[in-house]
């Protein structure tokens, strides 16, 4: 933040070294040091420690009395706490640890003795170098995952991975995590952090619940589950269900529950941000497909696939739904291919990626514009320090801040933001003919190569992407090419905490992210009041997880109906949005 005062570097050294004991001497056989020039050194670094964080509360804006509020509901939803199934857990915990202990004989079988648990990560590497050749980089999930979808894996080498892979399902970490962190009267508390998202979502903590896997049992099944879990038997899991780490894994928030007399109440704001991204477009048609009821990922796979909406199968529709989800925000053809395998389990070419991104812009051209009038609306904002109105939103040059004024009320920082000039990634690479054989497309379409008409021998008006036309040269393809002149663009660029090490350093944007920034904040906004709601009339919130709101209240009280209806409440702000609410009442937690 650039403040006046920081913080103490060395103090904080000091600190960390006197909070823990050391190792007794003849000359000073005390655990702990209490020399006492450290000692007032660390009582400077906590003066200055909070000096610091006057001066940071001074330079941040208060609270507005509404944020207030929503802070106030945050800490009494992280001390009231999630009640959960400390029996179920054990018995959980059991079956896992026998699996485990499974995994290990079985592992060391298969080695002949040279491997004696799934996490030997060098051992294993070792082996499989040695006697199948099948050199691993390492051993991780997503590395495993990939090596046992190869046909051409030897069968030992394979044996070998699935119980690495059986064992890492296997991990205890989430359900020792619930019994670890479980007061005296069965609730977990701390799972929330207000704020946790630069736009103001709520992030998760301490058992973090937000991270659980989907899983894959029904409601009956997972109760089946913990029919069988006092028995402590994976073997009688497996026989009703199938493996029990599997089953194990898809029931894990049900290990969340409500207390005798209880029952939880959930509520989920459906497609919220899909809804949110229409309204504050005005993408009039989407927002009134929202309204009716009618099913919009159908109708996108639709026009996707070129046929009527009461033809389209299951794969098409989830196509469909990772469209309507996924491209809001400018997302490109190769992150929408990812998407669609990540997220639907469809796999899709380059070339179908790219018409599927064309067909959801030319159907949302609303969309597609407000990414650049939001854009074009920060940089004149930051060049000029005038404020400037797109739609509902309106961008604020304040001092070291851009603030964009959410329909809320609410604003979004930016600290210290400035227009730099980057070449656009567009405008970088080659531009020409390609000569070869029609199935030389697949191989052009995966690098990504935008290919022109057809001609005789090959395609015209070729676009190839920056280094390119290198790796097709080392293949011996023909090409005439010209390289294109780059061209430079104005970005926005700020500072804020990114990365896994959440560092505070330069960040670039652009109108699709920026977008996303907004639309994300409302859908919060909308969150944030209808827990104030929920809450005032009586229904106690224990969760909010994404676009949910979970709540814990006794048997003879309240309604799901009523729950839903205070929920889908649409504030003055918010008039015209199509907001949906999808429920359920149970005594476990689901998803």
């Amino acid at each position: 933040m650039g403040l006046p005062i920081q913080k103490d570097a060395e103090g904080h050294k000091i600190m960390l070294r006197l909070c823990k004991p050391k190792k007794p001497s003849k000359k000073d056989p005390s655990e702990w040091d209490n020399d006492p020039v450290k000692l007032q050194k660390l009582y400077d670094y906590c003066i200055r420690d909070v000096e610091a964080e006057e001066c940071l509360s001074q330079a941040l804006e208060p609270l507005t009395a509404s944020e207030l509020k929503v802070w106030q509901l945050d800490q009494r939803i992280n001390l009231r706490g999630l009640h959960v199934d400390q029996d179920a857990l054990r018995n959980a915990l059991a079956i896992v640890e026998e699996t485990y202990e499974g995994c290990c004989k079985s592992i060391s079988e298969a080695t002949g003795g040279v491997i004696s648990t799934p996490k030997q990560v060098a051992k294993i590497r070792e082996w499989m170098l040695t006697n199948y050749e099948v050199d691993m980089e390492n051993l991780a999930a997503e590395t495993v995952e990939k090596m046992l979808e190869s046909e051409t894996l030897p069968d030992g080498a394979r044996a070998v991975l699935q119980l690495r892979q059986l064992a890492g399902k296997a991990s205890t970490s989430k359900l020792q995590s619930m019994l670890d962190r479980c007061d005296e009267d069965g609730r977990v508390r701390g799972n929330l952090v207000y704020h946790g998202a630069a736009t103001g979502r709520w992030a998760g903590s301490g058992i973090q619940i937000q991270n659980y896997p989907r899983g894959t049992l029904t409601p009956d099944e997972i109760e089946t589950v913990h029919r069988v879990l006092p028995a402590r038997s994976g073997q009688a899991l497996d026989l009703l269900l199938g493996p029990p780490i599997d089953c194990l894994s898809s029931s894990l928030r049900s290990m969340i529950c409500a207390e005798p007399g209880n029952r939880l109440l959930a509520g989920d704001f459906a497609s919220i941000e899909a809804r949110v991204l229409a309204w504050i477009a005005n993408q009039s048609d989407l927002v009134q497909a929202f309204r009716d009821g009618t099913d919009v990922y159908v109708g996108m796979a639709s026009k996707i696939y070129d046929v009527p909406e009461d033809e389209v199968i299951k794969t098409q529709r989830q196509v469909g739904k990772v469209a309507i989800l996924g491209l809001g925000f400018g997302m490109g053809h190769k992150a929408f291919r990812d998407a669609a395998k990540k997220m639907a389990g469809v796999e899709i070419t380059n070339k179908f990626a790219r018409q599927v991104v064309k067909t959801y812009r030319d159907t949302n051209p609303k969309i597609r514009q407000f990414w650049g009038d939001l854009n074009t609306a920060a940089i004149r904002a930051i060049e000029t320090g005038q404020p400037h109105r797109v739609g509902r939103l309106e961008m604020l040059p304040d001092d070291d801040w851009l603030k964009i004024r959410l329909s809320s009320g609410r604003c979004l920082h930016y600290r210290w933001p400035r227009i730099v000039q980057v070449i656009a990634p567009w405008s970088e690479g080659h531009y020409g003919i390609i000569y070869g054989p029609d199935e030389l497309e697949d191989v052009l379409e995966d690098l990504d190569v935008t290919l022109g008409d057809r001609i005789a021998d090959g395609w015209i008006e070729c676009n190839l992407p920056k280094g390119v036309a290198k790796i097709l040269q080392s293949k011996k393809i023909r090409m005439e090419l010209e390289l294109k002149e780059p061209k430079k663009i104005p970005q926005i660029q700020y500072y804020s905490v990114e990365g896994p090490a959440r560092k505070w350093q330069k960040t670039r944007t652009y109108g699709g992210k920026l977008t996303e920034n907004v639309v994300q904040a409302i859908a919060r906004d909308f969150l944030a009041e209808a827990m104030l709601r929920i809450e005032k009339a009586g229904y106690p919130i224990v969760a909010t997880v994404h676009d949910e709101i979970v709540c814990e209240l006794e048997n003879d009280k309240g309604s799901l109906e009523e729950f839903e209806t205070i929920m889908r409440q649409c504030p003055t702000w918010g008039a015209g949005c199509p907001i949906g609410v999808e429920g359920f009442e149970a005594k476990r937690y689901r998803k």
